[in-house]
């Protein structure tokens, strides 16, 4: 067989047997501080419509329903990490309960609040250790970080916070729409492919999931017209939303902002509507960073209805962008400015209203998008995680003339885990090519995946391993259940010792960790004993030639061929030491 034959081969095993090796993620990871340091409107939470009057605070009243004391019972005992997640349609409190139960908890609002804003920030955070012994983790919209190239390795990496292996407590808070979570813990489309394996045992066995109601029932409606007595917002939310009560959705302005959207009254509307559907679109096809006015200019033409098309005035899209934009209906708009660059200037993104967001991918499943958007979505997308959803979209359409171009810019900017993702989509839509090259020009050793990996110790409950592999260091799972070491709880003696093998000094309470010698000895050390993962027993009385192990004792008896590279730990040997403890 000749050179492609073999890299034939190497597809053949995509799924679980090629590792690639990129730059690494250079996002900043964010700084934590208490609730109270934080506004509630950066932490997802939406401003409520305004009503004629005096000047009103910020956030409304707040109604408490059923949901908020399920939610106050999880987290009355923050001692033992936990995740809760609010799952709810587009506008119905979730992120706003989670605001007030964290606001109204006497030790939780002390706690500092980690808001990490993609994945990559996620995975980030989660290997820097910085979490510290009581943390709350704040993923609101959870699905932005558990899908992508890279989130079923963040989903892997809750687990781990979940587990009790890193010590400490931390609290992980997020928000789901019922159709993510129900995409998320579905079965995989097929054998070979799995995009959501530790998400899905993540939610399934390590979430606790609050369901809130979409309406206000009676004794809601009665607390909420017995506040809005000192809120006008919520009287007049309660009065407009008539026998559907959809209160929270009225407060958020949602459906008035549909009603325009669908029923456009004039010229500026129906340029509004144009370049609302084409950010709800944008959406809806993978990109989750906001909108520039670029991208919306150039795709707008194509929304514009027949009567428009012809002879429109040379600022309708001005005067649509501005009306989407600037002109509020009860406060609120369909398409938030904010400034993206750095100091201060006029926008240069806008956000999607989310109840929009929601409607839209109802309402325009099946549609065609038209070409003016998959070419503004090529030129005006440069975030990598972006651009190879946009990429996915275009396979699963089976548009191949806008596939094949955003495939090529996915290669040319994609970092580890989307180089992963990209060699098995491209082969899965028959672009084994591009597949091949990929393969050919990354630098790239065969090893069980990452995913794969962590799968492998998660089901095994190696706790050594695991944390290994979730601090993002080079490690290898047991081989077998056989060379590992068993004991009650998690079936790994390495209990207790989490991150070790990361570690170059020993972790405080790795004295409680013990290990089997390949003689048999099963006496622990005084200082106990680091990970030696991939270790073989060969007969003699010590682990022999396994680079992983580091010496916590002198009578331990270790002896390589070659030093370790950071050196003896606790043996009083300098580094570069060949001789045995």
């Amino acid at each position: 067989m000749d050179g492609n034959a073999e890299a034939v081969l190497q597809v053949g095993h995509l799924a679980g047997d090629v590792h690639l090796h990129s730059r690494p993620d250079g996002e900043p990871v964010p700084a934590g501080r208490p609730i109270t340091a934080w506004n509630a409107f950066t932490l997802g939470v939406h401003r409520a419509i305004t009503v004629p009057g005096g000047p009103l605070p910020d956030l409304p009243r707040y109604v408490r329903r059923a949901h908020d004391a399920e939610l106050d019972e999880l987290l009355a005992d923050p001692a033992q990490s936990v995740m809760v997640v609010l799952t709810g349609e587009s506008s119905t409190g979730k992120t706003r309960a989670l605001y007030e139960s964290v606001l109204a908890h006497q030790r939780l609002r002390k706690w500092p609040l980690w808001y990490p804003r993609t994945a990559g920030e996620l995975l980030k955070l989660v290997r820097s250790g910085r979490l510290g012994d009581e943390a709350i983790l704040w993923l609101n919209e959870t699905h932005n970080y558990l899908s992508g190239s890279a989130g079923d390795v963040a989903a892997a990496a809750l687990w781990s916070l979940l587990d009790g292996s890193h010590g400490g407590s931390t609290v992980v808070l997020g928000t789901l729409w019922p159709q993510f979570w129900a995409e998320f813990v579905a079965a995989p489309r097929s054998a070979h492919r799995d995009d959501h394996g530790n998400a899905r045992a993540l939610l399934q066995q390590h979430v606790r999931r609050i369901r809130v109601a979409e309406r206000f029932g009676e004794a809601d409606v009665r607390a909420a017209r017995s506040l809005g007595m000192a809120d006008p917002r919520l009287s007049a939310a309660v009065s407009a939303s008539g026998r559907g009560r959809e209160v929270i959705q009225t407060m958020a302005g949602g459906p008035a902002l549909v009603e325009r959207l669908e029923y456009p009254d004039g010229s500026d509307d129906r340029f509004a509507a144009a370049v609302v559907t084409a950010a709800i679109d944008a959406r809806r096809l993978g990109r989750r960073r906001p909108v520039t006015r670029a991208l919306l200019a150039e795709a707008a033409a194509g929304y514009l209805g027949d009567q428009d098309r012809v002879g429109p005035p040379g600022d309708w899209f001005e005067r649509g962008l501005g009306r989407a934009a600037g002109e509020a209906v009860l406060g609120v708009t369909a398409l938030g400015p904010l400034r993206q660059a750095a100091g201060v200037g006029p926008a240069d993104g806008y956000e999607l209203h989310d109840y929009l967001d929601q409607h839209g991918r109802a309402a325009r499943r099946g549609r065609l998008v038209p070409e003016s958007l998959w070419s503004a979505l090529l030129r005006h997308t440069d975030d990598s995680d972006d651009v190879l959803r946009l990429a996915e979209s275009a396979c699963q359409r089976l548009l191949y003339r806008h596939a094949d171009p955003l495939l090529e810019r996915a290669i040319a900017t994609a970092n580890e885990e989307q180089q992963e993702h990209l060699v098995v989509l491209m082969t899965e839509y028959g672009r084994l090519d591009r597949a091949l090259r990929l393969l050919r020009d990354t630098a790239y050793r065969p090893q069980p995946d990452r995913r794969r990996r962590e799968g492998l110790c998660r089901k095994r409950r190696c706790s050594a391993c695991w944390s290994t592999v979730v601090s993002g260091k080079p490690g290898r799972c047991w081989r077998s259940t056989r060379n590992a070491p068993t004991s009650s709880g998690r079936g790994c003696t390495w209990s207790s010792s989490s991150n070790a093998a990361a570690r170059k000094t020993r972790p405080s309470n790795c004295s409680l960790a013990s290990s089997r010698t390949a003689s048999g000895d099963t006496a622990v050390p005084a200082n106990g004993w680091r990970t030696c993962s991939p270790a073989e027993a060969t007969g003699n009385a010590s682990w022999n030639s396994c680079a992983a192990a580091r010496c916590c004792s002198p009578s331990c008896g270790w002896r390589s061929s070659s030093p370790p590279p950071d050196g003896w730990i606790g043996c009083g040997h300098s580094p570069g030491s060949r001789t045995r403890a």
